[in-house]
């Protein structure tokens, strides 16, 4: 009975040891891992270009208060909120 049990644990380890090792996959070498650095690149591009232009409106709407341009005008070339405008002065 005891050389039955000591088979069947070594083929047990022969089979824990095939599953250990089809599990360890380099996942950087998976087209699935490719293409998500792609679309985080994509997300963080689109973030990028959203602040740069969200930036570009605040300094268009500093330069307009300084000019004495009035608030309502400054919202609607800018689409930025008219409290945000005025807490830039």
């Amino acid at each position: 009975m005891s050389l039955e049990i000591l088979s069947e644990n070594r083929n047990l380890q022969n089979l824990v040891k095939k599953v250990e090792e089809m599990l360890n996959v380099d996942i950087t070498k998976l087209p699935s891992y490719e293409l998500g650095i792609e679309a985080g690149i994509n997300i963080g591009l689109q973030e990028g270009i959203q602040q740069g232009i969200q930036q570009a409106q605040i300094e268009v709407a500093k330069k307009a208060l300084k000019a004495g341009i009035d608030i309502d005008t400054i919202a609607k070339i800018t689409n930025l909120d008219k409290d945000f405008i005025k807490s830039l002065k």
